[in-house]
C-alpha cells in the first residue's frame, strides 16, 4: 500500500520552535516524514557545530512516541558546486526511506538560501508559512559565545536545551567557542567598512606520485583541520604568484620556482557565498601535477601545524576532517582529471 511521503530538508543547527511546527504541519498530511539532515560528512565550524548523527538525537528527543515511528531521518553531503548531484542524492535517499509514494516537500522560503525548495519540480511542495520569525543562527552564535545563553532561550524546547548543555561540556564545544571567537575578531576588523567587504585568497592543489599536499591549520578558524596549502592574496600580486608564494610558505617544499610554474595544469574559481564563516571569501584554485615518482620534500612552516603527502586513494575517508569547502574543491579537480 502506497503511503504519503513528507519531506523537510534542513541544517538545524539547532533544532528550533519554527522547525518544530514545519513538522507538526507535514505530519498532518503525511504518512511518514523524511528529514533530510544537511551538511552531513562535513567537519565541525560556527555554522554546523554539531554532526549529523548529534542533530538526529536532537530532533528524536522533540518527538513523541507516535512521531516516532513515522519519522525517519537521511544524511546528505553539501555539494557546494554541484547541485545536481546534490538534488539526485536528497531524492535517492528519500525514495531509499519512504517509496514512491506521493511526496510533498515543505517547507517556507525566507532567503536566497531557500532557492533549493525549487529544485525538485516532480514532487508537490508546501508552502508553510512560519508562525513566528526564527532564525537559527543568532540562536547558535549565542550559544556558542556563551553556553549558558541556550538555558533562557524561548525558541528551544527543554529537550534541546538540555542536550545543547550536554555539549557544552565537550571538547568539541571548546573548540567551537575559540573558532567563534576568532570569526568574531575577524569580522570586527572590518566592520567599520563602508560596505562588506568580499576577500581573495588562493590555493594550491600539489600532486605526485599519487600523492597530494595537505597542511594542518595551526590556528582558528579550522585549527587542526586538514586543508589545500593557501592563503590572501596580497594588494600588489597576481593571483599565480600568491599561489606559489603560499605554497612554498606553508610547506617549504624542495621543488624550484620554475618547476612549479611549468607544472601548473589548471586553475579556476570557487566562490559559493558561504563557504567561509570570515566572510565572502573567493578563491582562485591552482593545480599542480609535478613530474617524478619520488615525493618532494616537505616541511610545516608558517600557519600550517603540519604538512604531509597524502595518497590520493584516502582522500575520500578524510571528508569530515577538511576546512571549509577544501574537500570539495580538491575533488573537483580530480574528477575532471579522471583519478
Amino acid at each position: 500500500m502506497s503511503q504519503s511521503v513528507g519531506v523537510i530538508i534542513g541544517r538545524f543547527q539547532p533544532f528550533h520552535s519554527g522547525h518544530r511546527y514545519l513538522l507538526t504541519q507535514a505530519l498532518k498530511t503525511s504518512d511518514i516524514i523524511v528529514i533530510v539532515l544537511g551538511s552531513a560528512h562535513s567537519s565541525r565550524n560556527v555554522r554546523n557545530p554539531l554532526s549529523a548523527s548529534e542533530r538526529r538525537t536532537m530532533i528524536e528527543e522533540n518527538l513523541s512516541g507516535d512521531e516516532k515511528g513515522r519519522v525517519k531521518f537521511a544524511e546528505v553531503r553539501d555539494y557546494f558546486y554541484n547541485n545536481a548531484a546534490w538534488t539526485n542524492e536528497v531524492i535517492e535517499k528519500v525514495r531509499e526511506l519512504g517509496g514512491r509514494g506521493t511526496t510533498t516537500l515543505f517547507g517556507f522560503e525566507k532567503d536566497a538560501t531557500s532557492s533549493y525548495l525549487r529544485w525538485f519540480p516532480d514532487w508537490k511542495y508546501e508552502h508553510v508559512a512560519s508562525t513566528e520569525e526564527t532564525s537559527a543562527t543568532p540562536l547558535r552564535e549565542r550559544y556558542l559565545r556563551e553556553s549558558g545563553s541556550a538555558a533562557v532561550e524561548t525558541k528551544l524546547s527543554e529537550s534541546t536545551k538540555a542536550f545543547l548543555k550536554h555539549f557544552a561540556n565537550t571538547p568539541e564545544y571548546a573548540l567551537l567557542q575559540e573558532e567563534q571567537r576568532a570569526v568574531d575578531k575577524y569580522k570586527e576588523s572590518w566592520s567599520k567598512a563602508p560596505f562588506p567587504p568580499v576577500f581573495v585568497t588562493t590555493d594550491a592543489i600539489v600532486v605526485q606520485a599519487g600523492h597530494m599536499i595537505l597542511i594542518k591549520r595551526k590556528k582558528s578558524p579550522g585549527k587542526n583541520l586538514w586543508a589545500i596549502p593557501g592563503g590572501f592574496l596580497d594588494p600588489q600580486e597576481r593571483l599565480f604568484d600568491c599561489a606559489i608564494r603560499e605554497l612554498k610558505e606553508e610547506t617549504q617544499i624542495d621543488v624550484p620556482e620554475s618547476v612549479l610554474r611549468e607544472s601548473m595544469k589548471e586553475a579556476k574559481p570557487f566562490d559559493h557565498p558561504l563557504r567561509s564563516s570570515r566572510g565572502r571569501t573567493i578563491t582562485h584554485a591552482h593545480f599542480f601535477e609535478l613530474p617524478g615518482d619520488r615525493l618532494a620534500r616537505i616541511q610545516a612552516s608558517d600557519d600550517a601545524a603540519d604538512a604531509k603527502w597524502v595518497p590520493l586513494l584516502d582522500l575520500a575517508k578524510m571528508e569530515g576532517q577538511f576546512f571549509e569547502d577544501h574537500f570539495h574543491i580538491i575533488q573537483s579537480f580530480l574528477r575532471r582529471g579522471g583519478r
